[in-house]
């Protein structure tokens, strides 16, 4: 049976994967490696300058959930949708 991580475990992994992947960036490219109990305390730190940080200020993503749907607009305004795609050499 697999358990559901709570916020803070899963705060936790995901600072702890950051700080990893990090290390990973720096010594394929800058040819430096640190300690894992460096990586661990910096994502100890990481995670709880977050939780500070979010305790302090509004949260960016409100946790309410908005249905949106399409309203035909007001009589005398005209609704333009539009959609594009960037790519290399390419757009649409």
């Amino acid at each position: 049976m697999m358990r559901v991580l709570d916020k803070k475990a899963m705060a936790n992994l995901m600072t702890t994967l950051w700080n990893s992947w990090n290390n990973r960036n720096n010594f394929i490219f800058r040819g430096k490696e640190e300690e894992a109990m460096v990586i661990w305390e910096r994502a100890s730190t990481l995670k709880k300058d977050f939780r500070i940080c979010s305790l302090l200020k509004e949260p960016l993503l409100s946790p309410n959930i908005a249905v949106k749907k399409w309203e035909k607009p007001p009589k005398g305004f005209v609704k333009i949708n539009f959609d594009i795609t960037v790519g290399v050499n390419r757009m649409g």
